[in-house]
């Protein structure tokens, strides 16, 4: 059994994995899927050592119109990039699939051991996680978790004495990772038998937080196009205010606990993949306002796997790839610079956009979506290469900005005296620490300090926005970028 964990952290440096996995060879990958050492959780579907493909996960993925895998030179399309991995997953409720900052990361087949441990080891282990977690995680209280935390101590002890199986096992630390609420909490390694974990469902439509407290279609599977558009506002869920219904789901993600170190990231996921749920077929009642300004409304199912979930929408024309994950373009006078993430490639990749954008009159930097990865001291000082000649810069944020991009985003306003506009980040930029279970069996990777940000730090609290801009209805119809275009008129007013 295989199980790949594809989401990415901060590495300072980042190039922490071996050139095999760094060129993305079968054999990289491979070693990728067996040693694991490098992968990490932010984006459940990306990796370094996993390149694109254009394969989609089912042919029911296929029929319904969920995207395939996009190559690069494809990525003005910007659809969802699916990718296929083991089925047999160290999985997550419905309520953590996605912003899912805890897969395990290497998985190797499993042995018949010769004794399995007895009730008091298992009892013994989880106090050294637990101890450990008390004495390293400097979270409780800035997370608001104190008092969760006790509680989730408890029961876990009590479950601990019925536990009759390292797979038993497992599923304490997955749940002590959940009550934590550490976007980087990671099982790094389990030698060990697994339970299967429940999966989850969605109808396939990501959604936006947009102006007036309104809520609009993002995204929506080919089964519904010409039904559902995207810019269409959702109105009603199950006959409640759309935004209400969104917003108290992610209230109770965040209550519940995930692999989500901020309320602000519980949020982003309850927008872009809403109405995931653990129950196939579950129905929901949507009511929107197409184009015309009719009412209409359709019962949806929650009938698709969540592979993975939409990055951005209505993407400039003509972006160039710069690297692998580093695209740009040129609008009217501006430079447009799209960093996917910050992989080994981003510093070639920047000074390649830059390069190519020479002459522009102020710059677009987005890191929306941005799943993390490194950079180390040599790129932070080709940043101040944006000011030059009094350059306005505007870098745009969301929630699923993390880790690295988070790092970036406050880089910028440094040392290119860059204003920040968008959503507050993901919340989830630190310093880990590993620890070993079961004598090396089961290895834990948790968060043990966070990174500074602009005016405080980042684990919990982001990098806040200059301004809070939300999608626009209108412009998103007209086929417009909200964030992009607010940006723009930033630029262009000579008063700011």
């Amino acid at each position: 059994m295989i199980l790949v964990v594809l989401q990415n952290e901060e590495l300072q440096p980042p190039l922490e994995i071996d050139d095999a996995q760094r060129r993305g060879t079968e054999r990289g990958r491979q070693r990728s899927r067996i040693a694991g050492a490098w992968l990490s959780p932010h984006s459940l579907f990306e990796g370094l050592a996993l390149p694109y493909t254009k394969r989609v996960t089912s042919f029911k993925a296929r029929q319904a119109g969920l995207p395939p895998r996009i190559e690069l030179s494809k990525l003005p399309r910007m659809r969802l990039s699916c990718r296929k991995y083991g089925r047999r997953t160290i999985g997550l409720t419905s309520s953590i699939l996605l912003p899912v900052a805890f897969v395990v990361a290497a998985v190797r087949p499993s042995q018949a051991l010769p004794q399995r441990p007895s009730p008091k080891v298992f009892a013994k282990e989880l106090e050294s996680l637990l101890k450990e977690l008390d004495r390293g995680s400097p979270f409780f209280d800035v997370k608001g978790i104190a008092k969760d935390w006790k509680k989730a101590k408890a029961e876990l002890r009590s479950r601990v004495k019925k536990c009759k199986s390292e797979a038993d096992f497992v599923d304490l630390v997955v749940e002590a990772g959940r009550r934590l609420r550490d976007g980087h909490f990671q099982i790094t390694k389990a030698d060990v038998e697994k339970n299967e974990f429940p999966k989850s469902w969605w109808p396939g439509i990501a959604m936006l937080p947009a102006t007036e407290d309104r809520v609009i279609v993002m995204w929506v599977p080919r089964s519904m196009s010409g039904v559902l558009e995207v810019g269409d506002v959702i109105t009603k869920i199950d006959g409640k205010p759309a935004r209400d219904v969104l917003d108290g789901r992610a209230a109770d993600e965040w209550d519940r606990g995930g692999y989500f170190s901020s309320p602000q990231r519980a949020r982003f996921f309850a927008y872009r993949t809403a109405l995931v749920t653990e129950e196939q077929n579950a129905k929901f009642e949507l009511e929107w306002i197409d184009s015309k300004g009719k009412k209409k409304h359709r019962t949806v199912r929650a009938e698709y796997e969540p592979r993975s979930w939409q990055h951005e929408y209505h993407m400039p024309e003509g972006l160039e790839a710069a690297a692998k994950s580093v695209h740009f373009t040129k609008i009217g006078t501006t430079g447009y610079v799209y960093f996917r993430r910050l992989d080994e490639t981003a510093e070639s990749g920047f000074a390649k956009a830059v390069a190519g954008l020479a002459g522009v009159s102020s710059w677009i930097i987005d890191l929306r979506g941005n799943t993390g990865g490194g950079y180390d001291r040599t790129f932070v000082d080709r940043l101040s290469e944006l000011a030059k000649d009094s350059r306005k810069v505007a870098v745009l944020i969301d929630g699923g900005c993390i880790s690295a991009g988070e790092t970036m985003a406050r880089d910028l306003v440094r040392h290119a005296n860059a204003r920040l506009f968008g959503q507050t980040t993901a919340g989830s930029s630190s310093t880990k620490k590993l620890l070993d279970l079961l004598d090396g069996k089961i290895q834990v990777r948790y968060s043990n300090a966070s990174r500074n940000g602009i005016k405080r730090d980042i684990e919990f609290y982001g990098i806040e926005p200059d301004v809070v801009v939300e999608a626009d209805p209108d412009e998103v119809r007209a086929g417009k970028n909200s964030m992009i275009e607010y940006a723009l008129r930033e630029l262009s007013d000579p008063k700011k």
